[in-house]
């Protein structure tokens, strides 16, 4: 788990950039537990802005924030509940919400909406994420129309509503030394699940057996949460871009695409690696490998400080274009081989949140994964049918370009065909 003092340094530049903004009071709501079926929920997982200020994991919190008051940060949580507890364990009340939590003070969840009348009848500005939680919302309505009703006896009524996710996303998009180390961990974590799967992948295993070996491994190393569900796809759902199904058997001469992730202390991996099932490429596949692993390096070389990656995509996808009729490949340059972005933001959400018409800059990073998907189609060589490939990597730009976090896994054609051959050798 991240040092308090992290969250607590960046409450301080939260309240700082509230306070550039004219101030205001700010209401920030954790994540809920969502029921999957009676008695059971689905896996909690805190809120991405409000863990990245708080730190706190529990569900249904509140962070109320006042730049000018002497106690500017209060948590609002539900009471201790021993009953509860007896099921779930330990839970966080209010003592507990200051003294292990950094909060300046903390009440229990019945008192908000009186608290937030009071608070939003002392300034012109209130700040708040509509849309994430509606109990939350409906609150905030009720508290703004009774002070809107009251304010002809002199009553004084928030006239501004705000949205902070923005200005948070501009904190987030900038990578602090901890959050580079928590990046890594999980990307060395992804790394030994990628190896475990080069190691055991053939023909005959069903798609959910590689998964399970990912699985296992990001387990092994102490990971308990994925970034997101795991992609394995092999054939023709290669060219499937989030292939939600994984119970294909694996073919021979098939390729064999994993995009995967582990997650650790919030912050996901994002890896992609496509490879022969059964250690050899086709000359076809080879060939469009190598058109996709030249366009990474490529883009990859282009990262660095005061680059767009907008123009970075451009010269990539032109790249493949060009390749591919260039080799017969495909009959038209309009053709739809490349459908999705080059490259998006990577932290605590595996899409992280941020603007993309800016430019690079040190502590960003980032994901570049062109990708090339041949599906049947008149204008495509029948001999590349249902080749899809895509190559994906974490980056971070540096003060002098670019660093690859990833580049420790595995992508030459030539070390993944020697990897795979060996294994299968000698199993």
């Amino acid at each position: 788990m991240l040092d308090q003092q992290i969250f607590k340094k960046r409450r301080k530049e939260f309240l700082r950039h509230i306070t550039e903004a004219d101030g205001g009071i700010v209401i920030l709501a954790a994540g809920t537990e969502q029921e999957r079926n009676p008695e059971v929920n689905h896996e909690f997982r805190q809120e991405s802005n409000f863990y990245y200020l708080t730190g706190l994991e529990s569900p249904d919190a509140i962070a109320v924030f006042d730049p000018q008051s002497r106690k500017p940060y209060t948590l609002f949580v539900h009471p201790r509940d021993p009953k509860k507890e007896l099921w779930l364990g330990p839970s966080v009340g209010p003592e507990e919400a200051v003294k292990h939590f950094g909060a300046d003070q903390a009440e229990t969840i019945e008192s908000l909406e009186s608290r937030i009348k009071n608070l939003a009848s002392t300034t012109n500005t209130l700040w708040h994420h509509f849309g994430s939680r509606s109990d939350i919302d409906e609150t905030v309505h009720r508290c703004l129309k009774e002070l809107q009703l009251k304010q002809r006896g002199g009553v004084r009524a928030p006239d501004t509503i705000r949205d902070p996710f923005p200005l948070i996303a501009g904190m987030r998009l900038r990578k602090s030394a901890s959050e580079i180390t928590a990046l890594q961990k999980a990307i060395n974590v992804t790394a030994q699940g990628f190896s475990d799967c080069f190691k055991t992948v053939r023909p005959g295993l069903k798609e959910y057996q590689l998964r399970a070996t990912l699985e296992y491994a990001f387990r092994r190393k102490g990971v308990t949460r994925h970034g997101y569900a795991p992609i394995v796809a092999s054939g023709t759902g290669t060219c499937i871009l989030h292939n939600p199904h994984d119970r294909t058997t694996v073919k021979n001469n098939s390729l064999v695409l994993i995009d995967a992730g582990a997650e650790w202390e919030y912050y996901s991996a994002d890896i992609t690696r496509t490879f022969p099932a059964n250690g050899t490429f086709t000359k076809e596949q080879r060939t469009v490998y190598e058109i996709v692993l030249e366009a990474q390096e490529r883009a990859i070389a282009m990262v660095k400080p005061g680059a767009f990656l907008k123009d970075i995509e451009e010269k990539t996808r032109a790249f493949m274009t060009k390749a591919l009729l260039k080799k017969k490949i495909i009959a038209t340059e309009k053709h739809s081989f490349f459908p999705h972005r080059l490259g998006h933001w990577l932290g605590l959400d595996v899409h992280d949140v941020g603007r993309y018409d800016i430019v690079l800059e040190s502590g960003m990073v980032l994901t570049i994964e062109p990708g090339i998907y041949l599906k049947k189609s008149k204008e495509v060589a029948r001999e590349y049918w249902n080749i899809g490939i895509r190559i994906e990597d974490d980056i971070i730009v540096t003060r002098s370009g670019h660093q690859n976090l990833s580049e420790r896994i595995p992508k030459d054609p030539d070390n993944l065909e020697r990897m795979i051959l060996t294994a299968q050798k000698h199993s």
